[in-house]
């Protein structure tokens, strides 16, 4: 396993979940209209979204995949959400502690995942086909993203 991979497995195995821990319920976004409880649970969908199959990959990634994949490796960051543009989901979870839990299950359900199936590549319309360590950069710069949102960076 390489270093840059261990760091990554380091990061959101442990990093992320102590900087979720740390999130204050009444902390303002720096950018972006959601609150502590919607950042979290967008990023327990999206770690939950990405390992699953919707569909068959076509047998040549499109130009859209390819484009996100090169994103991945980037050093380009997510750009900021426009307010008129953002709209806010329904809260899953009934508490900012529940909404916790669910991101370090969700953690745990990801490693999980491609212990049991180490060569998997789930496939979305969004993502294309990813690998674990593909989806592991994604998740890495997704969280800093909206770790960034919200001063845990």
């Amino acid at each position: 396993m390489s270093e840059e991979t261990q760091n990554y497995i380091t990061y959101l195995q442990e990093d992320a979940i102590e900087k979720i821990n740390s999130l204050d319920g009444d902390a303002k976004p720096n950018f972006g209209i959601m609150t502590a409880q919607h950042m979290i649970e967008h990023l327990v969908k999206t770690i939950k979204f990405s390992i699953k199959n919707y569909g068959e990959a076509p047998s040549e990634p499109t130009e859209k995949h390819l484009g996100f994949k090169k994103f991945i490796f980037s050093d380009m960051s997510f750009g900021e959400t426009k307010p008129e543009k953002a709209k806010l989901e329904e809260l899953k979870y009934a508490t900012l502690v529940e909404a916790k839990e669910g991101f370090a299950e969700a953690i745990d359900r990801f490693f999980d995942f491609f212990d049991k199936n180490p060569d998997a590549q789930p496939y979305n319309d969004f993502f294309g086909a990813l690998s674990k360590a593909e989806l592991e950069r994604f998740h890495y710069k997704h969280f800093k993203h909206h770790f960034k949102q919200f001063n845990l960076e």
